[in-house]
């Protein structure tokens, strides 16, 4: 992880039961170029349960 000079985004959920906070913040400190964004979305699938703030957050990235 950290060879990867992409720009990267790291959407990571407040409430994940499989993905904790501590597992985005782990890979956001090991990617040099990486952006961590702690949503306030639940559970593990953001883009199903809460598609506006993943779809602002990614176009957000990409502007």
């Amino acid at each position: 992880m950290p060879r990867l000079r992409v720009p990267s985004l790291t959407l990571q959920c407040r409430d994940d039961a499989v993905a904790p906070l501590e597992v985005g913040r782990w890979m956001h400190a090991r990617m040099p170029a990486d952006t961590l964004l702690e949503m306030s979305a639940t559970g593990h699938c953001p883009h199903v349960s809460a598609a506006p703030e993943t779809i602002a957050a990614i176009r957000a990235f990409l502007d």
